[in-house]
């Protein structure tokens, strides 16, 4: 009996792009039509036909939310509109940021711009993302004006999922919420995020090799709030020092250094020695 060859793994042959391949490429495109329909999708991880079915509707740039509620899919080449996103969990509300909103408003006086050109010719749709004339994308469509921006840009070729994988590479090695990337990816789980992007943890492999004493010796020192009028003032951040004899010893060698500042720009500290 010839042996059963094993599947090769999926997610060893994804294509993501890192940060600076990523910045470049919205760099080259910030002059094109649909440069925030790629901006979205890295910042925001959005589907192909997510996108292409948004509607303007669906879109509220005061409060700076998108509500994912319509969705194109391709059978055949031909083009389906789908009231809905892809399943129940897709079906989600979220911020925005505020460069996504600033593309958005010059897409939308664009979007007046093409509907007061093209005259008797204009299908209403109210696609954000649709032709010169109003009616949807062909994903056909679409991939071809990628692959010229990409090879313009002269960037590896990434396909618009692949573009979604990299938005979630970048969010989750930039330490953001696992459940709010995994929820705005439409994921059902987050056990699915999980499984599907844990390659991009290796040191958290290498963490869990611990060592005997690591795991089996005697646990840290707990932690007190040390509330010394003399060296805290009221606007320095609350710190936790170890109890004990040695929190005086230890309090001058304390520091606080700012961590990751994630997508959506927030910045973390961490407490430190120095």
């Amino acid at each position: 009996m010839d042996a059963i060859k094993r599947p090769a793994d999926a997610r060893s042959k994804r294509n993501v792009w890192n940060q600076q391949q990523a910045k470049h490429f919205l760099e080259v495109i910030r002059d094109e039509r649909l440069y925030v329909l790629y901006l979205i999708v890295i910042l925001s991880g959005l589907r192909r036909g997510e996108l292409l079915g948004l509607r303007w509707q669906d879109v509220d740039l005061d409060k700076r939310r998108f509500t994912i509620r319509h969705t194109l899919i391709f059978i055949n080449g031909k083009r389906h509109e789908k009231d809905g996103a892809k399943s129940e969990s897709s079906e989600r509300s979220f911020q925005i940021s505020a460069e996504i909103v600033a593309a958005l408003h010059e897409r939308q006086a664009a979007y007046c711009f093409e509907r007061v050109a093209a005259g008797e010719e204009w299908h209403e749709h109210d696609f954000v993302f649709g032709s010169t004339i109003g009616t949807g994308l062909y994903e056909s469509t679409l991939r071809r004006q990628r692959e010229k921006l990409i090879a313009r840009a002269k960037l590896p070729r990434l396909t618009m999922h692949e573009s979604r994988h990299t938005y979630t590479s970048l969010a989750l090695l930039r330490d953001l919420d696992i459940k709010e990337v995994s929820r705005r990816l439409g994921h059902r789980t987050v056990g699915i995020t999980l499984d599907i992007y844990q390659h991009l943890y290796p040191e958290q492999d290498e963490a869990a090799a611990v060592s005997s004493d690591q795991l089996l010796g005697d646990p840290p020192l707990k932690t007190q709030k040390v509330n010394d009028a003399e060296n805290t003032s009221s606007d320095s951040p609350a710190v936790n020092l170890p109890s004990g004899d040695q929190t005086k010893r230890d309090a001058s060698r304390l520091s606080l250094r700012p961590s990751h500042v994630g997508l959506v720009g927030v910045a973390r500290f961490e407490l430190t020695t120095t």
